[in-house]
């Protein structure tokens, strides 16, 4: 197993593909052994989902495995103070902001995956970051999670999880970034973080455009002065782990990628076109 998790980036693309999304999973059903990736820190990982595949067999070998573009704006940004990040996964973006940043405060409400997050978390300690079991939404309560490997996300049955505003533990703080990966909800936890938007909002927040639910986001964002910009993180099999220079896009239209996330910012145009690629800049 391992000689074939070392072999597997170094194969034609065919045999690739072949082994790394469609039976990968079946073939590695259980990996107990904590995975020690080129990025810097060690994780435990789980083979079912896309992402502990990926780790599983290129974080050996190469960096920035997940959203590459994204996590390149992050070192761009320098963020000043904490980070929140919600939709954690197992950890992979926190422990990537946790090497560069004093305090990363993540939340995950899937059971199976914030366990891993808090082993992960404890694994690369003095690099880790704080870990709790919420799903951020618009009220305080219970909701419920459809549960899937790499898209969970808060539907009308499922698992209950305690859910909680950003508000609720975010009011009082000068946060620098937010990263809101919630499937669909991020205008529902946006919501939920009204207070902090009016008196302490972050400079920067990234969150997912899953389909065309990301329209309601940025027009509630839209009021509290933030402008918006695509970021571009289309990868596959071929190109994990390669870095290429920071683009961003003026519209959903305009960028093609299957894989995109939305920049927020308070930051000027000045200041984001330094980030970029020359001639790059261009914002909705």
């Amino acid at each position: 197993m391992f000689c074939m998790r070392l072999a597997l980036p170094y194969l034609p693309n065919a045999i690739r593909d072949f082994l790394m999304w469609p039976v990968a999973s079946r073939i590695v059903k259980k990996w107990d052994r904590p995975v020690k990736c080129k990025d810097g820190f060690t994780m435990y990982i789980d083979p079912r989902d896309l992402l502990g595949r990926i780790i599983f067999f290129y974080g050996p070998i190469r960096t920035n495995l997940w959203e590459p573009q994204t996590v390149l704006l992050t070192k761009k940004l320098k963020p000043d103070g904490p980070i929140l990040v919600a939709g954690a996964h197992i950890g992979y973006i926190a422990l990537m902001l946790a090497q560069r940043s004093a305090v990363v405060y993540a939340y995950e409400p899937i059971p199976y995956l914030y366990d891993i997050a808090r082993k992960n978390s404890e694994l690369n300690r003095p690099h880790s970051f704080a870990i709790s079991q919420f799903a951020l939404t618009d009220h305080m309560g219970t909701v419920f999670m459809r549960e899937d490997t790499l898209r969970s996300q808060i539907a009308d049955s499922g698992t209950p999880v305690s859910g909680i505003t950003i508000d609720s533990f975010a009011l009082l703080d000068r946060w620098a970034l937010w990263l809101l990966d919630l499937e669909g909800h991020e205008e529902a936890a946006l919501r939920g973080a009204e207070g902090t938007l009016k008196t302490n909002p972050p400079k920067d927040i990234i969150f997912e455009a899953l389909g065309d639910n990301f329209v309601a986001a940025i027009n509630y964002l839209a009021q509290f002065g933030y402008h918006f910009y695509f970021i571009d993180d289309d990868y596959n099999s071929d190109n994990i782990g390669q870095t290429r220079p920071l683009l961003l896009f003026n519209s959903r239209h305009e960028n093609k990628s299957k894989n995109v996330n939305i920049y927020a910012t308070l930051r000027s145009e000045a200041e984001v076109d330094g980030f970029q690629a020359p001639l790059a800049s261009r914002h909705i």
